[in-house]
């Protein structure tokens, strides 16, 4: 798709090929070359595993807590050797370490800041993503993480996934909308992006459920976000809970369907990071549509082709 056949509203600094603002463009014109994530398991838990506020984790994680599994390798050989991976495969010149396995403030801010900074061992970094729970930060935190603003771009990223309550205790999640609200709002004081992430598809939610939690989260105007299709992991509560109780899973046409009426309703202002879910197919159950992700992201293209739409043509509507 190139720029001349976009419709001319389309904002400008959307990729030639997109109608979003999708987050390799947005890192390309922020740092000069495209950047590249490397991913670190810093040993963290969460305080819905550990008996904290709960036990046995979100339903759909897995052992990994969403992660790589690489926790027996420091921080800093997991960051060395992924800079020496993507450098070799990809002539990386750039890069953002992101923390992504369970909760990455769960812990004493000392050491936080011991972990933070054995991961910035590399001069190429120009970005750290700290992946989080909204329930797990507070300003004694954020005051430490703010120190490296003035050296690295720092993403926080905070899970909402639904911006239902009954929801977020149904998947054992159990924080609240309310505590992302108040992290959003801890966090704008200082010169953080912020991101979250939503999951579309989950247990019962209705698309009405799915369009208010989107609605909800473009009247906050976030930096980032990233929409994930609900799968299931064998080996996880959510493969438990849908064996014995069962609930309707998405396919792919309505995922497509609810993540373009999604776009629209953000601003052009906010980078997608991901339209898709990262299942891996030995351990995925269902559905199987999820494991064909290009395919998702091209139907999506298409249909905001089909419907000459793109990223933020109802924003004004919904925040009026």
């Amino acid at each position: 798709m190139l720029k001349d056949s976009l419709p001319a509203l389309v904002p400008q600094h959307f990729s030639d090929k997109k109608r979003y603002y999708d987050f390799s463009t947005y890192l390309k014109r922020r740092f000069g070359c495209k950047v590249y994530k490397v991913v670190i398991d810093a040993g963290f838990t969460c305080p819905n595993r550990d008996g904290f506020v709960a036990k046995g984790g979100c339903i759909y994680c897995n052992a990994n807590g969403s992660g790589s599994g690489k926790r027996k390798t420091s921080v800093r050989e997991q960051v060395l050797q992924g800079i020496d991976f993507v450098k070799k495969r990809y002539k990386a010149k750039k890069i953002m370490v992101y923390f992504q396995a369970f909760t990455n403030t769960y812990a004493p801010v000392d050491e936080l800041e011991k972990i933070y900074k054995e991961a910035l061992c590399h001069p190429d970094i120009v970005s750290i993503a700290i992946g989080t729970r909204p329930d797990c930060i507070d300003r004694t935190k954020l005051e430490m993480i703010n120190q490296f603003v003035s050296d690295y771009e720092v993403w926080m990223e905070y899970g909402l996934e639904s911006s239902h309550d009954r929801t977020l205790t149904l998947i054992n999640r159990m924080d609240t909308l309310a505590q992302f609200e108040k992290a959003v709002k801890l966090t704008r004081d200082y010169d953080m992006k912020i991101c979250t992430h939503l999951i579309m598809g989950l247990p019962y939610e209705t698309y009405a459920d799915m369009m208010l939690t989107v609605d909800r989260v473009a009247r906050l105007d976030l930096n980032g976000i990233k929409i994930h299709n609900l799968y299931i992991e064998n080996n996880t509560s959510l493969k438990k809970f849908y064996d014995d109780y069962g609930f309707e899973l998405l396919s792919k046409e309505a995922y497509v369907n609810i993540v373009c009426d999604s776009l629209e309703k953000l601003s052009d202002q906010m980078v997608i990071e991901r339209l898709n879910g990262d299942p891996v197919k030995q351990h995925t159950y269902l559905p199987d549509w999820s494991l064909d992700k290009q395919g998702i992201l091209m139907d999506i293209d298409k249909e905001l082709e089909r419907r000459n739409t793109f990223q933020g043509q109802k924003y004004k509507a919904t925040n009026t």
